[in-house]
């Protein structure tokens, strides 16, 4: 059984006795188990009490032996106590004795200090004249490495004489032989330098360390990098001629990457003092910006010859971009970050200068791309249909055009050049309303006739194009406008927009950025709103014109028709005939026949759920929409009322001012001018119109009887008969004028 169960601090009677009665002989057998466990538990309980007394026992028999130990060691700790008071008595005698002793000792060694220094110093005064004695002999042998120990040697004798009158007299003369040394030992450095001799230049490298000018070195190092990547530059340059800006810049990045690797190696073993990830900043850094010919010239002379200048420096710009992620890499690998490098910055934006002047013409460049192109849309030489045809499929290609030119922006200068890309775009809007004011004007001069319809549909074609462009346009717009209120897009860390524009871009982005950002009411393409505006007004009336000339030409005919009846179908008619025997005239027919073709020939623009034609009417205003009822929207059946609504109105407006023109009248063709207003009254009517207010007073004033004619007048009402058509009329019929 066991019973190491007891032991535990955490037992547990019941558990313990749970677990034993588990076991499988309890099963069995449960009374017999039961009794051989409670025997086994008292046998044990009798092992325990025999080792209790055992232990006890035990333990009485040592406490004498205790009890004697721990008086020793009292009595021990005793006598030490004695002792250490005895040896505290000795060391405050011993101090007091040796005191003075110790004092004078101390005066001794200061003096033997004093001594020992003067004498140096004497001995340095001496070894000064001795020396300077000696270097004119040493400076004029030559050799670098005497005179450096002498320059060393001097420095040594001055920094003990510090003290003495002609002091700075001394410090004067010792750096005019540190400047002719500098000056002899210069040649060899340069040489050395250029030549990547190790050996020579550290031996040069003490010299100059013994001297105390290594903080020379590094200019030293600096102008001879420089001139020999600007040796290797002209090298190339004059090597690869027949090539590109694009081909130079790629060679020469591909050197200085080379020369940073090469240099970094050479730079720890000679010049250890030097970091050379700052070191070699400063190197490219001073290349970069002083190269003959410039990378800005050789760029500026790039674009003038590119056909495509943007292709050309986005390029470019990849190029330098590879070469400083590359540069600042090798940077963050040598120094451990390329943050603490402060050359670093100068590096960027050395790399980068070039591009600053080149993106100042942003703008001018993608004009030079966007209107050559937008103009080839629409061919000059074209037929009306032609022309009209090529400005309705333009729009979606300009558009095209413009979203390239934005991603192109984004992709290329991160979105800093978008207030130069807008100006653009007015440019290129300028560029295709001008080829829509050129069809519209080809559309004006183009004959039009009641049967040939090809113009009125060129005319709602062009209406089209104006509202999709003014459709597409907003979307640009939004577009714009999401991508300023957002922060730039995938710009590297060491790029902003003071690395690539100069102040006043770069203050006319940060205003564009905190006009979005504080939440104003921004038209970005205002100027092109207002383009398309002032275009869609004139392509209205235009288009209008060109609907309304079939109308027009038939009201013409008003001012033909025998209207006093002297002679031909006219003088047949007789005020007595019943209504009916008047039929419209061919005149009116003809209006009234076009007004009713009308929505067949505008269901072609509606089927095809293209709200484009809705978006231009309803920015414009069509001549004789004043007097349309009912407001203007971009549904189907809204336009087709609008544009009907708009030639009727003309149709009637126009109709009554030939009749007003109308001298003399007989009563039988007054009644057949009733007729004809009656009639253009039920096509209008069928159309869901109706006739003008003009016209309608037109009709009233010629129906009723002369001798009820001021009768009539009076009894009018509001609003009341304009007085125009009441004189035209009284005139027209030959009424006496009534006071």
């Amino acid at each position: 059984m066991d019973l190491s169960a007891f032991s535990d601090e955490k037992f547990d009677v019941k558990q313990w006795v749970g677990q034993v009665f588990e076991a499988p002989e309890m099963k069995e057998n449960p009374e017999g188990h039961a009794a051989t466990v409670v025997m086994k538990l008292q046998l044990f309980i009798q092992e325990v009490n025999n080792s209790l007394d055992e232990t006890s026992h035990q333990v009485l028999q040592s406490l004498p032996r205790l009890v004697r130990d721990v008086e020793a060691v009292r009595a021990e700790a005793a006598r030490l106590r004695e002792q250490m008071s005895v040896a505290k008595a000795d060391i405050v005698k011993v101090e007091q004795e040796t005191a003075q002793s110790m004092r004078t000792l101390t005066r001794l060694d200061t003096v033997k200090s004093r001594m020992e220094r003067t004498c140096q110093a004497l001995k340095e005064a001496d070894n000064w004249t001795t020396l300077s004695a000696d270097v004119e002999e040493v400076l004029e042998s030559g050799s670098l490495q005497q005179m450096a120990d002498k320059v060393a040697a001097l420095q040594q004798s001055l920094d003990v004489l510090g003290h003495v009158s002609d002091y700075e007299e001394r410090r004067q003369t010792l750096e005019e032989h540190r400047n002719r040394l500098e000056a002899t030992a210069s040649p060899h450095l340069v040489a050395a330098i250029t030549d990547n001799d190790t050996a020579r230049s550290l031996v040069l490298v003490e010299v100059f360390r013994q001297m105390a000018r290594l903080p020379q070195l590094e200019k030293y190092y600096v102008r001879c990098q420089r001139a020999e990547l600007q040796r290797r530059w002209s090298a190339q340059l004059e090597a690869r001629q027949e090539e590109g800006v694009l081909e130079w810049l790629t060679a020469f990045s591909e050197t200085l990457v080379d020369t940073w690797h090469t240099q970094t190696r050479w730079l720890e073993q000679v010049m250890p003092h030097l970091s050379p990830a700052s070191t070699l900043c400063c190197v490219l850094a001073d290349t970069l910006a002083s190269l003959q010919p410039s990378v800005a010239s050789c760029l500026d002379t790039a674009t003038k010859e590119h056909s495509d200048p943007l292709q050309l420096l986005e390029e470019c710009k990849r190029v330098t971009d590879r070469l400083v992620t590359t540069l600042l890499q090798a940077a963050d690998a040598t120094a451990g970050s390329s943050g603490s490098v402060p050359a670093a910055s100068a590096l960027v934006e050395a790399a980068y200068a070039p591009y600053v002047t080149q993106l100042q013409r942003y703008g001018r460049y993608q004009e030079q791309l966007l209107v050559p192109t937008i103009k080839a849309l629409v061919p000059s030489g074209a037929d009306l249909q032609e022309r009209v045809d090529a400005v309705g499929s333009s729009v979606s290609k300009l558009m095209t055009l413009l979203h390239s030119a934005l991603d192109r922006c984004l992709s290329f200068t991160y979105g800093y050049c978008l207030p130069q890309l807008l100006d653009a775009f007015q440019c290129a809007f300028e560029t295709e309303l001008s080829n829509v004011n050129a069809t519209a004007k080809q559309l004006e001069s183009q004959p039009s006739a009641g049967s040939d319809w090809t113009v009125f549909h060129a005319s709602l074609r062009l209406l089209q194009a104006i509202g999709d462009l003014m459709t597409q346009t907003s979307r640009l717009e939004e577009r714009v406008l999401s991508v300023l209120s957002q922060p730039p897009g995938g710009v590297p860390a060491h790029l902003s927009a003071a690395r690539l524009l100069p102040a006043g871009d770069q203050s006319r982005y940060q205003q564009l950025v905190d006009r979005v950002a504080e939440g104003d009411s921004l038209v970005l393409l205002e100027p092109c709103h207002r383009l398309l505006d002032s275009t869609n007004e004139e392509v209205q009336k235009v288009a209008f014109r060109a609907m309304f000339a079939p109308i027009r030409s038939q009201l013409k005919a008003v001012e033909t028709v025998d209207w006093e009846g002297r002679g031909g179908a006219g003088a047949s008619l007789s005020a007595d005939l019943p209504d009916f025997s008047y039929t419209p005239q061919e005149y009116i027919t003809q209006v009234g026949q076009y007004l009713m073709t009308l929505p067949q020939h505008l269901e072609p623009f509606m089927t095809q759920h293209d709200p484009t034609l809705g978006r231009a009417l309803q920015s414009g205003v069509m001549p004789y929409s004043s007097s349309v009822s009912g407001g203007r929207s971009e549904s189907e059946s809204s336009v087709v009322h609008y544009i009907i609504s708009c030639l009727s109105e003309g149709a009637c407006q126009v109709y009554a001012d030939t009749i007003v023109r109308i001298q003399h009248i007989s009563a039988g063709m007054t009644r057949q001018l009733v007729a004809d207003i009656d009639y253009l009254g039920n096509v209008l009517d069928d159309l869901g119109l109706r006739l003008a207010e003009s016209l309608h007073a037109l009709s009233t004033l010629l129906r009723c009887p002369a001798a009820e004619y001021g009768r009539v007048i009076a009894a009018a009402g509001q609003p009341p008969l304009p007085p125009r058509l009441v004189a035209a009329v009284r005139q027209m019929r030959g009424l006496v004028s009534e006071s």
